[in-house]
């Protein structure tokens, strides 16, 4: 019934294929690619890795993880920083499986996220019915947008299939099974099923909170992995990132930095400047902005931000709009997403040493 379009393979990408994939992608965020792919922690531990690149210009090495679990992720870039104090290491990782996306559109196809056997039954006999003619084109389709994306990456890029399956099982695990089988006791003619709580799922939440990169490989299309395994056109990739809101990670718009602070609390202009300069030193020089006209002096910038209705000097200062906050909801599920968390709980940490420092000074 499902099948992958002319041109996909289930074969696997050869290790030339990814090479070209992940280059690209390097390239893309501004970092030259190495050759290595194995890369040592102060803990000892080697880490496999997808790809090493180094961006000499901004002092940063960029790593694609090979883990599917965020955690280790973020565990693994404390470990490999700390081996190279004068470079900021940023770590990517990519995300095979999202059961909430497509939790998500089979609840918009079916109407709701809850269903009984006897519905099921009857989507099965009309699946079983559709062997031929238009219902198995469109069901060929349906199926095709749901689970096509994923299929297709494994034929691109080569993961740990073990470990990207725990993925999906720790995701499975967001279902109601209480539920499920208390239904399927007190009503085991006909029980019903809900996965309202799997539509709910966020699943590159905890990589933005650890400060770690998302790349969401369910959502490239066959052009994408076109463009990225011809590994020539570095622009278009680059745009492409940026649709996909993952570029803004490595080279964050100022304009949007300044949103997401004040969102979190941080009313002060003045703190708000200062933490965007501090950007570029852990590793995120600033890129263009997007919500506001470019201008040279990040003491304009919130001024700006304000003649355009974003922010609006407030009981607090300075604080967001209900425009500011209509932006922030686009943005704020995005890989991007993760930089803001990553400069902050930089800024959090250096501040609670500095004062636990102070505790340990003997009193005057």
């Amino acid at each position: 019934m499902f099948h992958l379009e002319s041109g996909d393979t289930m074969s696997g990408p050869t290790k030339k294929d990814q090479k070209r994939i992940w280059n690209c992608f390097s390239l893309a965020v501004g970092a030259e690619p190495r050759d290595d792919h194995i890369i040592r922690g102060a803990s000892g531990l080697d880490h496999l890795v997808q790809s090493i690149s180094v961006d000499d210009k901004h002092g940063r090495v960029v790593i694609v993880a090979s883990e599917p679990n965020p955690r280790t992720a973020a565990l693994m870039q404390v470990d490999i920083q700390a081996t190279m104090p004068d470079l900021n290491v940023l770590v990517a990782r990519p995300v095979v499986f999202d059961l909430g996306v497509i939790a998500r559109q089979i609840a918009a196809t079916l109407g709701g996220a809850e269903f009984s056997l006897e519905q099921f039954k009857q989507l099965a006999a009309r699946v079983d019915s559709s062997k031929t003619g238009k219902r198995k084109k469109k069901l060929d389709r349906d199926i095709e947008a749901l689970l096509g994306p994923t299929m297709r990456v494994f034929s691109n890029v080569a993961l740990p299939g073990l470990t990207q399956l725990v993925d999906v099982i720790q995701q499975a695990a967001y279902l109601d099974w209480q539920q499920i089988f208390s239904n399927s006791t007190e009503r085991p003619e006909n029980p019903t099923f809900s996965f309202a709580k799997l539509t709910e799922i966020d699943n590159l939440a905890i990589d933005r909170k650890h400060g770690v990169c998302p790349i969401p490989l369910y959502e490239f299309t066959e052009q994408d992995w076109e463009l990225f395994s011809q590994g020539t056109r570095i622009e278009e990739a680059e745009q492409r990132l940026k649709a996909l809101g993952v570029y803004e990670y490595f080279f964050p718009a100022p304009d949007e930095l300044a949103l997401g602070i004040v969102e979190r609390g941080i009313r002060d202009d003045k703190a708000v400047r200062e933490i965007i300069e501090r950007a570029p030193h852990i590793g995120h020089p600033l890129g263009s902005n997007t919500l506001v006209p470019e201008i040279t002096a990040l003491p304009d910038l919130l001024t700006q931000l304000a003649e355009a209705g974003y922010v609006a000097e407030g009981e607090h200062r300075v604080e967001t709009t209900t425009k500011g906050e209509k932006v922030r909801q686009t943005i704020k599920f995005r890989p991007k997403e993760g930089v803001f968390q990553r400069i902050i709980n930089r800024i959090t940490i250096k501040a609670s040493v500095n004062a636990s420092a102070r505790d340990l000074l003997p009193p005057h």
